[in-house]
């Protein structure tokens, strides 16, 4: 019985401006190798949510089909979270990126505004459509 195994990939990560070399299995995520080789990635939740473990890739490719709090834009822009970002060929990342990823993404005040305008529309088109209905 020929059984398939994932294909491994090799990773170089740069942190604190030392550069970390380290394999990676496709069905493996970057962090959980870093961690095996013993690199010091920031990290947090360990489920694409809190922003800890964000790089910016340099080149290669990550699927990261859980980063929630990564926009289709800051993923183009090269962001990822090392938590659920699984290799798709060989990676070089700037890992420790929080603050520029922040510093990316709308100001948390800014979407607030826009959460609640959008549910004031919501909550006046209920009331007019409520209304119309009392004849």
């Amino acid at each position: 019985m020929n059984e398939i195994l994932p294909a491994v990939y090799s990773i170089t990560i740069e942190l604190d401006g030392q550069q970390h070399h380290f394999q990676c299995r496709e069905n493996q995520t970057v962090l959980s190798a870093a961690e095996e080789a013993g690199v010091p990635v920031p990290s947090s939740c360990n489920a694409g949510v809190c922003t800890t473990c964000a790089a910016v890739i340099r080149e290669g490719e990550v699927h990261q089909p859980d980063a929630m709090g990564v926009r289709e834009d800051l993923r183009k822009d090269g962001f990822a979270l090392l938590c659920v970002s699984f290799p798709r060929a060989d990676v070089m990342a700037v890992a420790g990126q929080r603050t520029r990823f922040i510093s990316s993404v709308r100001s948390v005040p800014e979407l607030i505004q826009q959460s609640s305008l959008g549910l004031h529309k919501r909550s006046s088109q209920a009331s007019a459509a409520n209304s119309s209905m009392k004849l």
